[in-house]
């Protein structure tokens, strides 16, 4: 075992398939590589990551439980997407996320970020895209989902969590990814229970409690090589008259792809 202050080894090995996000829109294709087409409406897929970490003085202080500690992390997916017409889609998701030898961990814990035992619907939800053929095309999707926008700093679905995070909610998408797009949404967090159903109940804890909503919008196409992103978000928590509201934005370059004819050196960096 490597000794020494703060050392936190991580061993990972991951078949995965796309992201389950972007799997209702990809419902009926059967074009992706990690994607098997049932029908001509249904398709499957899944993936299986494990990862061994070995934490050392991880509190900097021996004396606190959980400072020396190593355990092995796995977690199974399925997904099935099905394509009910043009327009309708929905997404189904299963997820087994588990933990072994362990020493200072609580599997019983609620929430838990690291089990949840054979989760029948970890994932669910509706998407209806209407407008398409319009200007502004658009997306409403409700269910149980994940969210991650931007950089996802602020609203992810923190997927290196071995059980990541999941909200019940809708989410509206106005515009197209290629150019500009404003997303509009409102929900709930949702606690995982390690061997029962992840519902609602109070947990005593304020943010996995709390409701949480608010607009993102991300132009990538008027200002060249670069993308800005505006956002306005809010989260409450009522019982411990907690509310808390996040106004900002952020401005990326975007430099072009470098491009070079045949017989072109790279230039030094």
């Amino acid at each position: 075992m490597i000794k020494g202050p703060g050392i936190l080894l991580i061993f990972s090995i991951a078949i995965l398939s796309p992201p389950a996000e972007a799997a209702a829109a990809k419902a009926g294709k059967g074009k992706e590589a990690d994607w098997h087409q049932l029908s001509d409406t249904v398709t499957v897929g899944g993936s299986v990551r494990v990862r061994l970490e070995d934490k050392n003085d991880f509190q900097f202080d021996p004396a606190r439980s959980g400072n020396d500690d190593n355990f092995l992390l796995s977690q199974v997916r399925f997904h099935l997407a099905w394509q009910a017409s043009r327009s309708l889609s929905a997404f189904f998701e299963f997820q087994d996320s588990r933990v072994a030898g362990e020493e200072f961990i609580n599997q019983d814990a609620r929430p838990n970020i690291f089990v949840d035992e054979l989760d029948i619907f970890y994932q669910g939800y509706l998407s209806w895209k209407f407008r398409e053929d319009g200007k502004y095309p658009a997306e409403l999707i409700i269910g149980r989902q994940k969210i991650n926008l931007g950089i996802q700093r602020l609203v992810s679905s923190l997927e290196w969590v071995n059980t990541a995070r999941i909200v019940d909610g809708f989410r509206l998408r106005l515009g197209s990814d290629e150019k500009r797009i404003l997303d509009i949404f409102g929900t709930k967090l949702v606690p995982i229970d390690p061997d029962g159903f992840n519902d609602h109940n109070d947990t005593g804890n304020r943010l996995f409690d709390s409701e949480f909503g608010g607009i993102y919008f991300t132009d990538k196409d008027s200002v060249p090589n670069s993308r800005y992103e505006l956002y306005g978000l809010y989260r409450r928590q009522d019982e411990f008259d907690d509310r808390v509201i996040t106004l900002g934005g952020k401005d990326r370059l975007c430099p072009r792809p470098l491009r070079l004819r045949r017989g072109d050196r790279p230039p030094d960096r």
